[in-house]
Protein backbone atom coordinates (compact mmCIF):
# COMPACT_ATOMS: atom_id res chain seq x y z
CA UNK A 1 0.00 0.00 0.00
CA UNK A 2 0.53 3.51 -1.17
CA UNK A 3 0.46 6.24 1.74
CA UNK A 4 0.21 9.64 1.56
CA UNK A 5 -0.56 11.98 4.04
CA UNK A 6 -0.93 15.62 4.11
CA UNK A 7 -0.24 17.78 7.01
CA UNK A 8 -0.62 21.45 7.70
CA UNK A 9 1.13 21.87 10.54
CA UNK A 10 4.68 22.00 11.00
CA UNK A 11 5.01 20.28 14.40
CA UNK A 12 2.74 17.65 13.71
CA UNK A 13 4.54 17.04 10.25
CA UNK A 14 7.82 16.90 11.58
CA UNK A 15 6.49 14.20 13.93
CA UNK A 16 4.73 12.24 11.48
CA UNK A 17 8.27 11.95 9.39
CA UNK A 18 9.68 11.29 11.91
CA UNK A 19 7.23 8.22 12.90
CA UNK A 20 7.67 6.71 9.38
CA UNK A 21 11.40 7.29 8.72
CA UNK A 22 11.45 3.74 7.86
CA UNK A 23 8.03 3.51 5.94
CA UNK A 24 9.40 3.75 2.47
CA UNK A 25 5.70 3.59 1.24
CA UNK A 26 4.40 6.53 2.99
CA UNK A 27 4.82 9.66 1.85
CA UNK A 28 4.09 13.15 4.46
CA UNK A 29 3.44 16.56 2.50
CA UNK A 30 3.38 19.44 4.61
CA UNK A 31 0.39 21.47 3.30
CA UNK A 32 -3.23 21.43 3.26
CA UNK A 33 -6.33 20.27 1.98
CA UNK A 34 -8.68 22.75 0.84
CA UNK A 35 -11.79 23.94 -1.50
CA UNK A 36 -9.85 25.64 -3.62
CA UNK A 37 -5.59 26.04 -4.55
CA UNK A 38 -4.39 28.80 -1.30
CA UNK A 39 -2.53 30.15 0.70
CA UNK A 40 -3.95 29.27 4.88
CA UNK A 41 -2.83 30.21 8.04
CA UNK A 42 -3.33 29.00 11.44
CA UNK A 43 -5.92 30.91 12.88
CA UNK A 44 -7.20 29.20 16.44
CA UNK A 45 -6.12 26.07 18.95
CA UNK A 46 -9.71 25.67 20.67
CA UNK A 47 -8.30 22.16 21.91
CA UNK A 48 -4.58 22.73 21.66
CA UNK A 49 -2.49 20.68 18.83
CA UNK A 50 -4.94 18.27 17.49
CA UNK A 51 -7.20 20.71 16.58
CA UNK A 52 -5.96 23.69 14.90
CA UNK A 53 -7.65 25.11 12.84
CA UNK A 54 -6.70 27.30 9.20
CA UNK A 55 -8.14 30.21 7.49
CA UNK A 56 -7.39 31.59 4.05
CA UNK A 57 -4.63 34.41 4.46
CA UNK A 58 -6.50 37.74 4.43
CA UNK A 59 -3.18 39.80 4.66
CA UNK A 60 -0.37 38.48 3.18
CA UNK A 61 2.08 40.94 4.92
CA UNK A 62 0.95 40.32 8.39
CA UNK A 63 0.97 36.77 7.90
CA UNK A 64 4.04 34.78 9.85
CA UNK A 65 3.69 31.23 9.33
CA UNK A 66 1.66 29.70 6.26
CA UNK A 67 1.16 26.52 4.09
CA UNK A 68 0.16 26.07 0.78
CA UNK A 69 -3.76 24.22 0.31
CA UNK A 70 -4.45 21.93 -2.54
CA UNK A 71 -7.42 20.55 -3.65
CA UNK A 72 -8.11 16.90 -3.13
CA UNK A 73 -7.48 16.69 -7.32
CA UNK A 74 -4.31 18.73 -6.95
CA UNK A 75 -3.17 15.97 -4.09
CA UNK A 76 -4.07 13.02 -6.42
CA UNK A 77 -1.40 14.54 -8.98
CA UNK A 78 1.04 15.23 -6.80
CA UNK A 79 0.68 11.13 -5.36
CA UNK A 80 0.66 9.99 -8.57
CA UNK A 81 -2.72 8.19 -7.68
CA UNK A 82 -5.93 7.70 -10.04
CA UNK A 83 -7.98 6.59 -6.96
CA UNK A 84 -7.92 6.43 -3.49
CA UNK A 85 -8.70 3.13 -1.87
CA UNK A 86 -8.91 4.93 1.80
CA UNK A 87 -9.09 8.76 2.35
CA UNK A 88 -9.36 9.88 6.19
CA UNK A 89 -10.69 13.36 6.47
CA UNK A 90 -9.96 14.85 10.28
CA UNK A 91 -9.98 18.85 9.10
CA UNK A 92 -11.40 20.38 12.05
CA UNK A 93 -14.33 22.13 10.25
CA UNK A 94 -12.87 22.63 6.87
CA UNK A 95 -15.31 19.14 5.45
CA UNK A 96 -17.98 21.75 4.52
CA UNK A 97 -15.72 23.56 2.03
CA UNK A 98 -14.07 20.76 1.09
CA UNK A 99 -17.18 18.63 -0.23
CA UNK A 100 -18.97 22.21 -1.50
CA UNK A 101 -15.91 22.38 -3.85
CA UNK A 102 -16.71 22.52 -7.33
CA UNK A 103 -14.77 19.99 -8.42
CA UNK A 104 -15.60 17.02 -5.39
CA UNK A 105 -17.59 15.53 -8.03
CA UNK A 106 -14.96 14.84 -10.26
CA UNK A 107 -12.73 12.85 -7.22
CA UNK A 108 -15.52 11.87 -4.74
CA UNK A 109 -16.52 8.57 -7.14
CA UNK A 110 -12.93 7.33 -7.09
CA UNK A 111 -12.94 6.70 -3.42
CA UNK A 112 -13.34 3.58 -2.11
CA UNK A 113 -13.36 4.43 1.38
CA UNK A 114 -14.36 7.65 3.33
CA UNK A 115 -13.67 7.83 6.53
CA UNK A 116 -14.48 11.43 7.72
CA UNK A 117 -14.69 13.01 11.63
CA UNK A 118 -17.48 15.71 10.71
CA UNK A 119 -17.20 18.70 12.51
CA UNK A 120 -21.33 20.12 13.29
CA UNK A 121 -21.15 18.38 16.30
CA UNK A 122 -23.13 21.37 18.65
CA UNK A 123 -21.05 20.16 21.28
CA UNK A 124 -17.83 20.04 19.53
CA UNK A 125 -15.21 23.26 20.43
CA UNK A 126 -14.27 22.78 16.63
CA UNK A 127 -18.06 23.53 15.29
CA UNK A 128 -19.02 24.95 12.28
CA UNK A 129 -22.71 23.75 10.97
CA UNK A 130 -23.35 22.14 7.62
CA UNK A 131 -20.49 20.11 7.33
CA UNK A 132 -22.70 16.30 7.35
CA UNK A 133 -24.91 17.94 4.70
CA UNK A 134 -21.86 18.75 2.73
CA UNK A 135 -20.51 15.51 2.25
CA UNK A 136 -24.07 13.66 2.50
CA UNK A 137 -25.25 16.15 -0.67
CA UNK A 138 -21.79 15.20 -2.54
CA UNK A 139 -22.63 11.59 -2.10
CA UNK A 140 -25.61 12.06 -3.34
CA UNK A 141 -25.08 10.26 -6.95
CA UNK A 142 -22.60 7.83 -6.17
CA UNK A 143 -23.54 4.42 -4.31
CA UNK A 144 -22.23 5.08 -0.87
CA UNK A 145 -23.43 3.24 1.93
CA UNK A 146 -23.09 4.94 5.79
CA UNK A 147 -21.62 3.47 8.57
CA UNK A 148 -20.60 5.42 12.10
CA UNK A 149 -18.45 3.82 14.55
CA UNK A 150 -16.75 6.15 17.05
CA UNK A 151 -16.21 9.62 16.33
CA UNK A 152 -16.17 8.75 12.75
CA UNK A 153 -18.87 8.08 9.96
CA UNK A 154 -17.52 6.08 7.20
CA UNK A 155 -18.70 5.83 4.17
CA UNK A 156 -18.30 2.71 1.78
CA UNK A 157 -19.09 2.46 -2.06
CA UNK A 158 -20.16 -0.14 -2.94
CA UNK A 159 -19.42 0.43 -6.84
Amino acid sequence: AKIFVVEPDRDNYIFALLNNKNNKNVEILNSAVYSEKTILEENSRPEGAMTIQFSEVKNKDKSTETVQAYTVKELLKIANFEKLDFLKVDIEGAEKELFSSKDCNEWIKNCSIISCELHDNINSKVYKSGCTEALENALKFGNFTKKISGQYTYYVNQN
